[in-house]
């Protein structure tokens, strides 16, 4: 396991923990409230479930699937994007999170690459 490839799942790993944290599954309320406070206003009870559950499914995804681990991180940036561009969410916090994104997608498109290219 190359050093990108542990990156990309310790960030999996991460996002696990995050999601299940929003649930109250894990009693970590730091975790539990990096993503919902990107957001100018409150995020209510059902919004913070469904954003836990998709969290909690592209941390799997980077955790079990390097086929899939571009197109997760692809995902995420765009969907950060697109409510930035809409107002709902703090500039300087969410750009991170974009470039970020955007970043590891690209890597992990390189590493997914060199993995079909090494058979």
């Amino acid at each position: 396991m190359t050093l990108l490839h542990k990156l990309i799942v310790i960030n999996g790993i991460y996002d696990v923990i995050c999601g299940l944290s929003i649930l109250k599954i894990l009693p970590l309320t730091l975790f539990a409230e990096l993503h919902s406070s990107l957001y100018y206003s409150r995020v209510n009870k059902e919004a913070k479930r469904f954003m836990a559950y998709w969290i909690i499914t592209y941390g799997f995804i980077r955790i079990l699937s390097v086929p899939l681990t571009p197109i997760s991180f692809y995902i995420q940036a765009l969907c950060f994007m697109n409510e930035l561009w809409k107002g709902n969410m703090r500039y300087t916090e969410t750009i991170y999170f974009v470039t970020s994104s955007f970043g590891m997608g690209i890597l992990s498109t390189i590493y997914k690459k060199s993995m079909i290219a090494s058979g």
